[in-house]
């Protein structure tokens, strides 16, 4: 059997092993049912508010009505304005829930709690109000008004042009970066402990007397990492789905924004898993017993957790020297740069993009060729072994 057969067999092996566990299709099905369901209701949310229930006891005013809709635009609310006859009848309303808030002259009535919202819109309306009957009773002329009222505001100058669009790239970005973290980390621990088992159960042992170690470490590391492709791929797509029914005038370029990160961060699973599968292959060679698993797990959370506060910080500053530096390492890159190139697109250059590409593929292949000496010396192992040993034991 070839190299490449061999290695071909040993993913496909894997790959199915893990497809066709249960609780990984549950898990896959339930988050793509949150991301469709979830968005949906958060964008019924801000889309399909309903409207504000006022009551007013008595006839209100004749400017009331216009004011009320002059600060509902402002607001960007609904409202419907009922009238009561009494105090009492607005109450009653007020406690079976059919009004939100109530007006009795220059009073607002609430229930029981207040809505901060509602609360400045009424109000907001009364003071208006109430300012206009004050001037109507001081007998001011228009232009005295204007100038009471409107005095000339102080000149306003910024020295960039702020970014509309910035908050939005942030979100999606923080998204991926979470997204691209646990992919990485449940991925990787399916790695370690698809090796751990196949020690445990002597698997290793028959499979090998037909591959190489080296044959036997790649296919399992692709195997896996197609299968995360593949999730990854669906999670995609439901998050363009999403992002396709949702029309909010506040993200006019939400569709574009979610492309280029999902591009992003599909690209950078396929260079972040590659570095880190095969650390954790390694240290899944070093142990033999399922008790173990954590001990030796936490060798690769040491770059990745760095990795994901820096990304965190990149959110915030993509400019910061720190940042920029991490983007371009080869264990930091899978996180920073992505999140990095995500909020501050047109201020990263596509030549810091490549080196970060490069660096990291470079460094994946020194580390494929340090991982496959520890796994080749530990996988046959019946007991826990340390990395000297394992590094020193064979040859590839």
């Amino acid at each position: 059997m070839t190299a490449m057969r061999s290695i071909f067999a040993v993913a496909k092996r894997d790959f199915w092993q893990r497809a066709r566990n249960k609780w990984f299709l549950i898990v896959t099905a339930v988050v793509v049912l949150a991301i469709l369901g979830g968005g949906l209701l958060i964008a019924a949310g801000v889309e399909d508010e309903p409207a504000i229930d006022i009551g007013h006891v008595g006839t209100p005013p004749a400017a009331l009505p216009a004011l009320l809709d002059a600060v509902a635009v402002h607001f960007d609310l609904d409202y419907e304005l009922h009238e009561f006859e009494s105090r009492g009848a607005a109450e009653a309303a007020l406690v079976e829930g059919d009004i939100a808030v109530a007006i009795d002259g220059r009073t607002v009535v609430w229930a029981k709690e207040t809505s901060s919202l509602t609360n400045a819109m009424v109000t907001t309306a009364l003071q208006e109000l109430a300012r206009q009957d004050t001037i109507e009773t001081l007998g001011l002329s228009s232009d005295e008004v204007t100038q009471l009222l409107s005095p000339a505001l102080p000149a306003v100058e910024t020295l960039e042009e702020p970014d509309p669009e910035r908050a939005v790239r942030q979100g999606a970005a923080y998204a991926g970066t979470l997204v691209l973290l646990m992919s990485i980390l449940m991925f990787g621990q399916f790695v370690l402990l698809g090796v751990l088992e196949e020690k445990s159960n002597r698997v290793a042992e028959v499979v090998l007397s037909r591959v190489r170690p080296i044959e036997l470490l790649a296919g399992k590391v692709i195997g896996i990492g197609v299968l995360g492709l593949a999730q990854l791929l669906v999670f995609a797509a439901a998050a363009l789905a999403l992002v396709s029914m949702i029309d909010l005038a506040e993200l006019p370029n939400l569709s574009e924004v979610g492309v280029s990160v999902i591009l992003g961060v599909v690209g950078w699973f396929v260079l972040g898993y590659a570095f880190y599968a095969v650390l954790y292959a390694a240290a899944g060679s070093l142990v033999s017993r399922q008790e173990d698993a954590q001990g030796v797990g936490w060798i690769p959370m040491i770059l990745l957790m760095p990795a994901y506060f820096l990304a965190l910080s990149a959110l915030q500053n993509p400019d910061l020297p720190i940042v920029k530096v991490g983007s371009m390492l080869p264990a930091l890159a899978p996180l920073v740069m992505p999140t990095r190139y995500a909020v501050a697109a047109g201020d990263t250059a596509l030549w810091e993009v490549g080196v970060a590409i490069l660096v990291t593929v470079a460094s994946t292949y020194l580390v494929i060729l340090f991982a496959a000496r520890v796994y080749r010396g530990g996988i046959l192992s019946t007991r826990r072994t340390k990395l000297r040993d394992a590094y020193r034991g064979t040859s590839l």
